[in-house]
């Protein structure tokens, strides 16, 4: 997963077809999907996302701070 503004690194190119100058670039690195916090609209804050099985067998997912379910 690649988050925009986040994990940038810089690569030093040779000039190629794609950089015809070359030079130092900036690159946006993939980071790990577990680093990454969903806001919760109640609270404003990052939390972290569980899961729960309704009567029927349906896995929804809920907001591990409030509890309510993502829609």
């Amino acid at each position: 997963m690649t988050v925009e503004g986040i994990n940038v690194v810089k690569k030093h190119m040779k000039p190629n077809q794609a950089y015809p100058q070359g030079g130092i670039i900036d690159i946006t690195k993939p980071i790990w999907v577990s680093k990454v916090a969903v806001i919760d609209p109640t609270s404003k804050k990052p939390t972290r996302i569980g899961y729960k099985l309704d009567q029927d067998g349906n896995k929804t997912r809920v907001y591990k701070a409030s509890g309510k379910e993502i829609k």
